[in-house]
């Protein structure tokens, strides 16, 4: 096995190691919270840390087998969140009080934000690292998900601090002057 080969093995470890940590925080926190829309959108979470855990352990097996990268496009994407975002928020608002988050559900996002953050530093520093385009690919892929996650989180905190202002918000309603 090439020293390349190793150095991609070790990255990807890596990167199963902290999907495999995120989706079980995050399936903690869905499972211990009182509020229906973070249990939803932690699990939610949990769900695609899944779909990235099964990507990244068959490119480990790929490299091992084969010493090369997969081909790209033959890796199942994860599924699109912002239709079930909608509901998620849709069901919230219908559900609950407007009432502030609480503290651990608070300091849960704060956290999750901080993960997805790293992960977006992690991947986008293996893509532009990367010297194979089928690695690069799926490290920009990997990238891109940590983005989508962060954006799903930073939505709901904006939802749990202000959800009488939401629909307005997150559905980009105008308003005009007359």
């Amino acid at each position: 096995m090439s020293v390349n080969t190793e150095k991609a093995i070790s990255a990807l470890e890596y990167a199963l190691k902290t999907e495999v940590d995120g989706r079980k925080y995050y399936e903690t926190i869905a499972a211990n919270t009182k509020s229906p829309l973070v249990a939803s959108t932690f699990r939610a979470l949990a769900q695609d840390e899944i779909g990235h855990i099964h990507a990244i352990n068959d490119y480990i097996a790929t490299l091992k087998q084969a010493g090369s990268w997969k081909d790209f496009s033959l890796t199942a994407r994860v599924s699109d969140l912002s239709g079930e975002v909608m509901t998620m928020f849709r069901e919230a608002m219908e559900g609950e009080t407007a009432t502030a988050a609480a503290p651990d559900d608070t300091e849960a996002y704060r956290q999750a934000a901080g993960f997805e953050k790293k992960g977006i530093e992690f991947y986008g520093e293996q893509a532009s690292a990367a010297t194979d385009d089928q690695a690069r690919a799926f490290w920009s892929f990997l990238a891109d998900e940590e983005r989508r996650h962060l954006a799903l989180i930073e939505e709901t905190m904006g939802y749990l601090d202000h959800p009488e202002d939401w629909f307005l918000i997150g559905e980009r309603g105008l308003l005009d002057g007359g």
